[in-house]
């Protein structure tokens, strides 16, 4: 294989990773609008991006910037709370997680004992809000972690 072949070589597998790169940048939102629009026609609602940017207590304009990865956040509770605020199941929340590469719930090999227990106690809440035991408020699920000994969801401030 001459020196120029392997050159090629190189640089049809480094576009081949930028275009997997790509659409997983785009997966997650994607994903996201799909729960979104599931949350809707359960609640018979219209819950948008602006809706869920304010619960969380984020910045309208940079929260799509979030969800489509052109500024990712480099906290893993924005994704937990998104999910909380759609009311998704444990499951579908390290799937979410997954698709933005970080740490699914309770996965011991990439998270410390602490944060594995502190994810079982947002997991049986995710389950409880599910069960219609706990209301989907960020306050809330703040104030119950605050009582079980564990931080509070770590989410951006507003900077409009």
């Amino acid at each position: 294989m001459s020196r120029n072949d392997v050159k090629k070589s190189f640089e049809a597998g480094q576009a081949h990773s930028e275009e997997n790169d790509m659409i997983q940048k785009n997966d997650f939102a994607k994903f996201i609008r799909e729960k979104r629009r599931e949350y809707n026609e359960m609640h018979q609602q219209q819950l948008s991006t602006r809706k869920i940017a304010r619960i969380l207590g984020m910045s309208e304009s940079s929260f799509p910037k979030v969800l489509n990865r052109e500024r990712p956040t480099k906290h893993r509770d924005v994704v937990i709370a998104i999910g909380l605020v759609l009311e998704l199941l444990p499951g579908e929340v390290s799937e979410a997680l997954r698709l933005y590469c970080m740490p699914e719930l309770e996965d011991p090999r990439k998270l410390s004992g602490e944060e594995v227990d502190r994810d079982k106690f947002l997991s049986n809440l995710m389950i409880g809000n599910n069960s219609r035991k706990l209301c989907s408020s960020i306050h809330k699920v703040n104030e119950l972690l605050k009582e079980a000994g564990f931080r509070t969801l770590t989410i951006e401030p507003k900077a409009d």
